[in-house]
């Protein structure tokens, strides 16, 4: 559980970060921090998904 939120908010603070400087400055390093950030959010709503599945799949 701790794992998915601190995927899920890595990657939007990362985010919240990277895109603005990267849209100001384009640098290959802010892209890859971008595609980080996005990684992590895919990660965090996986995580989310199988921590979540077994309580919607009894009912």
């Amino acid at each position: 559980v701790w794992g998915c939120y601190v995927l899920l908010n890595l990657g939007l603070l990362l985010r919240a970060v990277a895109e603005p400087i990267h849209s100001l400055a384009p640098a290959p390093l802010w892209g890859w921090v971008i595609v980080f950030a996005a990684l992590s959010q895919w990660l965090g709503g996986i995580a989310f998904v199988l921590n979540t599945w077994p309580r919607v799949k009894a009912r």
